[in-house]
C-alpha cells in the first residue's frame, strides 16, 4: 500500500506567513499614520529593503491601492481616497481576525490549527484586539476532536484526486475496510462528515470522521463521478446531513408549526435556503415548510422544542411523530 506521510501544519509556508504578517503590518501602519519607511519595516522584520518593496508592489498591483512616494520626506503614503478605504477595511479585518482566533480555539471546528498558526494570528493583531479575541468563544455539543492527521490526509486526497484506504466502524459497531474516493467534507452541527464514493457499496456514502480507525492515501487516482457543483447541490438540497446523494429521488417537503416560546425562539431560523415561512401574529404561531432527506433528523429537532412543536405534514411524518410520542409515553408512564 502506497502511504504518504504529511508534514505537520506549520513546517512549510513560513515565507508566505511572513509576507502576510508584513503586509498586514504595512496596511495597519498606513491606516494609523499614513506614512511608511521601507528601511524601518525591513529592520523590524529582519528582511531586506528589496523584500519590503516587493510587498509594497504587491499592495499597489494586486490589492490596487494608490500607494505614493514622497521624495522630500522619503516615505510611502496613500492617496486620500485609498486611505479612507484602508481605514474602513482595516477595522473590519481586525475584527475578523479577532473572531478567527476565537474560532480557532475550538478544535472540533478547526482540527488543523496548530500553536504556531495561533501565534501567527496573534502577531497580526494589536494588543486591544488580541484581548477582544479572549472574549469570543464557540460552543457546540460535546464531541471528540477529529484526528488532525486524518483531516490533513482527506484534504490532500480531495485536492490530488487520490483514492484512500479506510478502516471504519459504523454506528452499529460493525468494523470494515474499504477503498474510497473522497469527494467532500462537511461540518454539520459541529460534526465532521466525509462524502466519498465507496467501491465496496458502489455508491456515495457518508463517513463520520470520529468513527474512522485508520486512513491512508493510495497511489491510484480517481475521476470525480459528477460535475463538481452537483455533489454540493445534492448535499444542500435537503435539511440535515443525511442527504440523498445517489439517484434522483424527489425531495420531500415538510411543514412544522411552533407555538408559545418556541415560536419566538425560531424567529429568523434558516432550516433550508428554500424554506417558506408563515407567521400568524394573532395566534402566535410560526410555520416553516422546507425539503428534507431524512425524517429522523427533523424529528430530533422537533422534539427539542417539546410540546410547542408540531408536525403538520406530510401525513407519513406526522404519523411517525405521533407513534414516537406514544412509545415514549408507554415507556415512562
Amino acid at each position: 500500500m502506497d502511504v504518504n506521510v504529511l508534514n505537520e501544519p506549520g513546517e512549510n509556508g513560513g515565507e508566505l506567513m511572513g509576507q502576510t504578517e508584513r503586509i498586514f503590518y504595512i496596511l495597519n501602519t498606513l491606516r494609523r499614520d499614513n506614512r511608511l519607511r521601507a528601511e524601518e519595516t525591513a529592520h523590524r522584520f529582519e528582511v531586506s529593503v528589496r523584500t519590503v518593496k516587493r510587498d509594497l508592489e504587491y499592495i499597489r498591483d494586486r490589492l490596487e491601492y494608490d500607494l505614493l512616494w514622497s521624495a522630500a520626506e522619503r516615505h510611502y503614503y496613500l492617496s486620500r481616497g485609498d486611505l479612507e478605504k484602508v481605514r474602513q477595511r482595516g477595522e473590519q479585518e481586525l475584527l475578523f481576525y479577532s473572531l478567527a482566533m476565537g474560532f480557532c480555539r475550538n478544535r472540533q471546528l478547526m482540527p488543523l490549527v496548530s500553536r504556531s498558526i495561533e501565534e501567527h494570528l496573534a502577531g497580526l493583531l494589536p494588543p486591544e484586539y488580541r484581548e477582544l479575541s479572549e472574549h469570543i468563544s464557540y460552543g457546540l455539543f460535546d464531541s471528540p476532536e477529529p484526528p488532525p492527521r486524518f483531516f490533513s490526509l482527506i484534504l490532500r486526497a480531495i485536492s490530488s484526486r487520490r483514492q484512500m484506504h479506510l478502516d471504519y466502524t459504523s454506528l452499529r459497531g460493525t468494523r470494515s475496510e474499504r477503498r474510497i474516493d473522497p469527494l467532500h467534507l462537511k461540518n454539520w452541527n459541529g460534526q465532521w462528515y466525509l462524502a466519498a464514493w465507496c467501491h465496496k457499496r458502489g455508491e456515495i456514502r457518508l463517513f463520520h470522521l470520529n468513527r474512522i480507525n485508520e486512513l491512508a492515501l493510495l497511489g491510484e487516482l480517481f475521476v470525480f463521478p459528477m460535475e463538481e457543483g452537483e455533489l454540493k447541490h445534492r448535499m444542500e438540497r435537503g435539511f440535515g446531513i443525511m442527504a440523498e446523494l445517489n439517484g434522483d429521488r424527489p425531495e420531500t417537503w415538510v411543514t412544522l408549526r411552533f407555538t408559545g416560546r418556541a415560536a419566538q425562539l425560531t424567529e429568523g431560523v434558516i432550516w433550508h435556503p428554500s424554506q417558506r415561512h408563515r407567521w400568524e401574529e394573532g395566534r402566535g404561531e410560526r410555520e416553516f415548510t422546507f425539503p428534507v432527506s431524512s425524517y429522523e433528523e427533523v424529528l430530533n429537532r422537533v422534539f427539542s422544542y417539546r410540546d410547542e412543536a408540531e408536525v403538520v405534514e406530510p401525513e407519513e411524518l406526522r404519523r411517525l411523530w405521533k407513534d414516537t410520542i406514544g412509545k415514549m409515553s408507554r415507556k415512562y408512564l
